[in-house]
């Protein structure tokens, strides 16, 4: 077998940006990529934070497909994680395997998401397959957006088994009442937690959040939600999506039809 040239061997790489916040890509010559990166055909990400401060580490990878599934996982770590990283920490197992849907196909896996919705179907982001990874992080760390979703340093991760009342649309008073209390008993759970565990199922739903369980002290947050009545399980499809909405605002609401395409909140 004939050895790879330099152009053939492909790595994921870190940056740190003028702002302290790391950046990640993937390429398959890392100085040409940092002169990219100095000039207007870097990242507009890296551009808008301060440009580069410096190279942390590069991870040459057997592969292309295994350097951006790396970069997948890598853009969905916390800081801590990422930084762990960069100082030399190996990598995560799971994040070399292939598992499933390989995240270079996530876009479409996503339209085929919306496309099974609309027809019925069930959406592969709803069905659990057990923890692809799972990481520890610290209350301070976590930001709460509502009953079912919390941002991890800027990721957005929403709950695998619950859907909690709508707050930023609710369908009637007495929804937004009762999810305005789920937040607030979510982010009692969060302050009082000695552990808060994260356990990422490997899918996205489709509005590209990350499908996770969130586990307190060892229980899961949202079984603990459901059991004091603040929660739902959560259901596939239109119909399931109404029977929620009811269950909150009474068998008069309506949910307009339009929008079942869209039904993994």
């Amino acid at each position: 077998m004939q050895p790879k040239t330099a152009d053939q061997v492909w790595s994921t790489y870190l940056i740190e940006c003028g702002d302290g916040s790391i950046y990640c890509g993937v390429t398959n010559d890392v100085d040409r990529r940092m002169r990219d990166h100095a000039s207007p055909r870097g990242a507009k990400y890296v551009r808008s934070h301060g440009g580069v401060r410096s190279l942390l580490r590069a991870i040459a990878l057997p592969s292309k497909e295994a350097a951006m599934r790396v970069e997948f996982w890598m853009k969905r770590a916390s800081r801590a994680r990422k930084a762990a990283i960069a100082a030399g920490a190996d990598l995560p197992g799971s994040w070399l395997e292939k598992r499933g849907k390989a995240p270079i196909a996530a876009a479409a896996a996503g339209m085929m998401m919306i496309f099974a919705l609309g027809m019925g179907g069930t959406p592969a982001a709803a069905q659990a397959t057990g923890p692809v990874s799972s990481e520890m992080v610290s209350n301070a760390e976590v930001f709460i957006i509502d009953g079912d979703t919390i941002s991890v340093h800027r990721e957005r991760i929403r709950f695998l088994s619950i859907d909690a009342p709508e707050t930023h649309e609710p369908r009637c008073e007495a929804e937004l009442v009762a999810g305005l209390r789920a937040k607030e008993a979510l982010r009692t759970m969060l302050v009082q937690a000695r552990t808060i565990e994260l356990r990422r199922s490997g899918r996205l739903d489709v509005y590209g959040r990350t499908l996770a369980d969130v586990l307190v002290d060892g229980a899961e947050v949202g079984a603990k939600l459901e059991a004091i009545g603040l929660a739902l399980p959560y259901r596939p499809g239109y119909a399931a999506k109404l029977a929620r909405a009811r269950h909150w605002c009474g068998d008069a609401v309506e949910v307009p039809p339009a929008h079942q395409p869209f039904y993994r909140q």
